[in-house]
């Protein structure tokens, strides 16, 4: 999906299929299931466990936050909104 998904190409649509098989080959896989692979192992790490415990959340709260900032600062964001937005967006997510 990588090398033949390009900027003309409609998505989602039926395009979307390709990454979301790959994605579901790597977590299906024998080494991902027992864990003992380089996708269990991923997966098993700490840091990406809670990211994917708290995925959702903050995916519902990232746009509202960003359009709130943009509403209140009416500038371009600089490194230290940004690094504020992310805080906020983990903390209420």
């Amino acid at each position: 999906a990588m090398v033949s998904l390009g900027a003309q190409t409609l998505f989602p649509g039926v395009a979307a299929l390709l990454p979301c098989a790959g994605t579901a080959v790597v977590i299906a896989g024998e080494g991902a299931v027992a864990g003992n692979g380089l996708a269990g192992r991923l997966l098993a790490f700490a840091p990406l466990r809670i990211t994917g415990l708290a995925s959702f959340a903050l995916y519902l709260w990232h746009w509202p936050v960003i359009v709130l900032a943009h509403y209140v600062v009416q500038r371009e964001f600089s490194a230290r909104d940004t690094a504020v937005i992310v805080v906020v967006i983990g903390a209420l997510g």
